[in-house]
């Protein structure tokens, strides 16, 4: 398979490449295509019940300016998740 990127997009590969997140381009471009297919079977997949009211709960919860950052949620995480 031939595949030809848009210029923006090659740079960006071959810089993840540099930086060391890929060994190669094609493995990046492999992890890109899996990720693409996660997110395709997951967007078609049917919700039930529990996750369309968790779903509905989640944005009454934004509507009541009950969110947080990212940042926050992510030091979260690592403090419950990353021992030190």
């Amino acid at each position: 398979m031939d595949v030809q990127l848009k210029p923006d997009i090659q740079r960006f590969v071959e810089d993840q490449v540099k930086v060391g997140r890929y060994h190669s381009v094609d493995e990046a471009i492999n992890e890109a295509v899996s990720r693409l297919r996660v997110e395709n079977d997951l967007l078609n997949q049917d919700l039930d019940d529990d996750d369309v009211a968790a779903i509905e709960e989640g944005l009454a919860q934004l509507n009541r300016g009950e969110g947080r950052s990212w940042e926050s949620a992510r030091a979260d995480l690592r403090d419950r998740h990353l021992p030190e």
